[in-house]
């Protein structure tokens, strides 16, 4: 761990150089989350947990919070949480609290019944999901293939 690097972002944190950050994502109605609600007090931070703990769900609704520039690139709740034959998703809330300069806006995404609905306002911002689940360590990976 570069104790410097830290010390640094914590400087430019307390000096207000993060003018923009995600600091609160709250998810209510989808996958075992029941308006459950994570804080990000850092501009940096690291999401750890066990495997089906909802890592993956909090940084994919994360990602929906933002207006891309390139209308192209933006993500879609649809695209994350499909309605499967045996699950149908419906009644679900993300909640979001973003610092943007001095002030701190609230936004909201939601699928009450059959369409989600995304907010009027949604904040721009380019974000870019590199999405590794499913990932496994070599020796997981030659298990996992004779049970599959």
């Amino acid at each position: 761990m570069d104790y410097a690097e830290i010390d640094t972002i914590r400087n430019q944190f307390q000096a207000g150089e993060w003018p923009q950050f995600l600091q609160m994502v709250s998810i209510d109605g989808l996958r075992g989350w029941t308006d459950q609600s994570v804080e990000f007090n850092f501009p940096v931070v690291a999401v750890v947990g066990e495997n089906g703990s909802g890592k993956s769900t909090l940084l994919k609704a994360a990602t929906c919070v933002y207006d891309q520039e390139n209308k192209d690139k933006k993500f879609f709740p649809s695209s994350f949480f499909v309605d499967t034959h045996w699950d149908k998703i419906k009644g679900v809330t993300f909640t979001y609290r973003l610092k943007r300069g001095p002030n701190i806006d609230s936004f909201r995404v939601s699928k009450p019944t059959k369409r989600w609905r995304d907010p009027d306002n949604a904040p721009k911002r380019n974000v870019y999901l590199l999405d590794i689940s499913r990932t496994l360590p070599l020796d997981a990976s030659a298990g996992y293939a004779k049970i599959a």
